[in-house]
């Protein structure tokens, strides 16, 4: 115990007498967020409806700033808002996710990590 004490009481001179390097803040990312979380922050209709804004909103995004990234967060949203855009947007999209502006999840919907095989099964009969 004795040694224990004397090691603890060392160790803590030892960072009290080193010199501590700070690190300097450069850059602020700030960071474009939407959740898609269907029935629970709006009725299923218009959480679906905003979801289509959202993209629209960060394709207009990373035109004017060749820096912005965003995710889409559920392919159903983004089978919702193809099914609903003109051409010029759809290529518009395409171009997006070449350049790596914008990722879309693989997934139709978010997911609990707590699914079982039926209810991936399920998730999986989703995928438009």
């Amino acid at each position: 115990m004795f040694l224990l004490s004397r090691l603890r009481v060392s160790i803590l001179i030892a960072l009290a007498v080193l010199p501590v390097a700070r690190a300097e803040i450069t850059r602020i990312d700030i960071v474009t967020l939407s959740h898609m979380d269907i029935g629970f922050t709006d009725h299923p209709a218009v959480t679906r409806e905003m979801q289509k804004t959202y993209i629209d909103m960060a394709l207009d995004a990373c035109a004017a700033n060749a820096k912005f990234r965003w995710t889409t967060e559920s392919l159903l949203a983004v089978a919702d808002w193809w099914q609903a855009a003109p051409t010029i947007r759809r290529e518009q999209l395409l171009a997006a996710v070449e350049r790596g502006q914008i990722a879309i999840a693989a997934l139709p919907l978010n997911n609990a990590p707590t699914l079982d095989g039926d209810e991936w099964r399920q998730m999986l009969q989703w995928l438009p």
